[in-house]
């Protein structure tokens, strides 16, 4: 039986807005796909900074605790990166205590044709396209 997110607000995010990756950004950018991903493993243990949309993540998964039998929010994470960058990842929902157990990693494929099935109302993201490509697809 699926996940049930009718009665949530759900809100999916790109590891770019909900953490500072401008430095591994710039790796990829200038130095290619293979470089970003060594520099992601060799730092797996290193959690990111703050992205510009932690503080706003953060509030909303707050807003939970005030009704822990019926999470009213969700976040799910969607991101462009590729599963290479999961430790690394899951370091940083750790290091800052984000109770996100939902991702979607699609190794450069564009995020949108996710977000209807995952019944997203809110799509946050450091990557102009893939805003463009969510609000054409009605999020």
């Amino acid at each position: 039986m699926p996940y049930n997110l009718r009665n949530r607000f759900v809100i999916a995010t790109s590891t770019r807005a909900l953490f500072d990756l401008s430095r591994e950004n710039e790796i990829f950018e200038k130095q290619g796909l293979e470089a970003y991903e060594d520099w992601q493993i060799k730092h797996e243990d290193t959690p990111w900074s703050p992205g510009v949309a932690f503080p706003l993540i953060r509030t909303m998964l707050a807003l939970n605790d005030y009704l822990p039998e019926n999470r009213g929010v969700e976040v799910i994470v969607v991101s462009r990166n590729s599963p290479a960058i999961a430790l690394r990842f899951g370091s940083s929902l750790k290091k800052y205590g984000l109770p996100i157990s939902r991702y979607v990693f699609t190794s450069g494929e564009c995020v949108a044709k996710y977000l209807d099935e995952l019944q997203v109302n809110l799509f946050l993201s450091a990557n102009v396209v893939d805003v463009k490509n969510a609000h054409q697809s009605g999020v």
